[in-house]
């Protein structure tokens, strides 16, 4: 039986669907006979609409996914055993297509949702034409590259299955069933409700170990531990862990290229990045910190307000139907004597904390989102937590008292982004914990 190839045109949005269509992949299957020595309609069903999905990827496969019949291979396939690994892998395969057919799906309605909203270009924006353009040309840039992590993903599954029809057959049937537990699982994840986590180093995790690979000249220090990855764990959520350590709200704007019409919730923290907070904190720990604690807070009552609404409005557009949880950040210090931090630096940072915590909320109620305010969750488990036991003697320690914000001395800071000064007064494994525990009350 020859093949019948169909190449997938390399176009623009809206994207193609996949030629052959896991019905037709999966009828193959079923007609095939139960009988011993019909193994020549196994590699004809393999042979046709399976090669042909594998070709229309991209056309590298041609031949990969077949196993020629005149060979000792195709003999220790001529059984019973034999026929099952091929209707397995006929219907792997069609499960692989059809995940790939629900991402472009996916990928064609955020496209179409898109250019309804005039590419989330505000009307009164100058040279509104141009605007629109340059926004479309960024949007089909950032769908196409989900197009083709589709495409590897198929291609992969295709060369996979390759591999495994060329094993022993014993051999192949336990990692044919691997493997179909693993579709299954992302086909699972795939069906669970959209969840995107946005964000700065709050939301990444930085401060609570585990962290993921990550590829690029970027490091987001993106952890396992992070309260996403816990919401999403309890929730039962399909996550897309987008947040990225040390962004901005303007960095945060680059992270909204996978919200749609179909994301059922968002959570995100946003801010302490924009008014220097980070810095305002190696000053106190440094030297004196007055003056980056007091610059932070003019930036936080003065332009904070209106970076926010920005981002927060892009949010809702992009995501209309999604139910948005907005976090704040806690406060970092007891507001007491004995931590490395003078008693009213840490009370002018507690004061500041306090202030973005107003102006968060405050935003987020002009745009219907639900806040997350975990100071209260974090009160007794700030980053100092010990320091007034050993400044005051005859207090004792109790549970609560666990530091839950990793207090590193960020005198240890070096050009070489150390991480365990990028870990500085950040949340530990434990205060994610907390987080989640708050955000958990909004999401339920």
């Amino acid at each position: 039986m020859t093949p019948f190839v169909v190449m997938v045109p390399r176009m623009g949005p809206p994207f193609d669907r996949h030629p052959t269509t896991p019905a037709q992949i999966r009828g193959a299957a079923a007609s095939l006979s139960r009988s011993e020595g019909d193994l020549d309609g196994v590699m004809n069903a393999l042979e046709g609409p399976a090669q042909a999905a594998a070709d229309a990827v991209d056309g590298q496969l041609d031949g990969q996914i077949t196993v020629p019949i005149a060979t000792p291979q195709s003999q220790a396939l001529d059984s019973k055993v034999g026929a099952r690994l091929c209707r397995g892998s006929v219907k792997a395969f069609a499960d692989c297509v059809e995940l790939f057919n629900a991402g472009v799906d996916d990928i064609n309605e955020r496209w179409e949702h898109a250019r309804a909203n005039d590419f989330f270009v505000a009307d009164d924006v100058d040279d509104h034409d141009g605007a629109v353009e340059d926004a479309r040309s960024e949007e089909a840039a950032a769908l196409r590259r989900e197009y083709r992590r589709l495409e590897e993903q198929l291609d992969n599954d295709a060369a996979g299955l390759a591999g495994i029809l060329r094993m022993p057959t014993l051999s192949a049937i336990g990692s044919l069933e691997r493997f179909q537990n693993a579709v299954d699982i992302r086909t699972t994840n795939m069906g669970k409700p959209e969840y995107v986590a946005l964000g700065d180093s709050y939301s990444a995790g930085t401060g609570a170990g585990d962290y993921k690979p990550h590829s690029g000249d970027t490091n987001p220090y993106r952890s396992a531990n992070a309260y996403p990855e816990l919401l999403a764990d309890r929730l039962g959520l399909n996550l897309d862990h987008r947040a990225v350590n040390g962004a901005t709200t303007d960095g945060i704007q680059d992270q909204l290229t996978t919200l749609g019409p179909d994301t059922e919730y968002v959570t995100i923290t946003a801010g302490g990045n924009n008014v220097g907070f980070g810095e305002a904190v190696t000053d106190s720990v440094t030297g004196d910190g007055t003056a980056a604690i007091e610059n932070s807070r003019d930036q936080i009552e003065n332009e904070l307000p209106e970076d926010l609404d920005a981002l927060y409005s892009e949010i809702r557009e992009r995501a209309p139907n999604a139910t948005v949880v907005v976090g704040t950040y806690p406060q970092l210090v007891d507001g007491r004597p004995g931590g490395q931090v003078s008693v009213d630096e840490e009370k002018a940072m507690n004061e500041a904390a306090d202030d973005l915590a107003d102006v968060i909320q405050e935003q987020a109620d002009e745009h219907g989102f639900d806040v997350a305010d975990v100071r209260d969750r974090f009160d007794g488990h700030e980053a100092d937590a010990y320091s007034h036991y050993y400044y005051d003697r005859g207090t004792q320690l109790h549970d609560r008292d666990q530091p839950w914000i990793n207090e590193i001395d960020v005198r240890w800071r070096n050009l070489f982004n150390d991480e365990r000064f990028v870990e500085s007064y950040h949340p530990n494994a434990d205060g994610h914990e907390g987080y989640a525990d708050e955000f958990e009350k909004h999401m339920d």
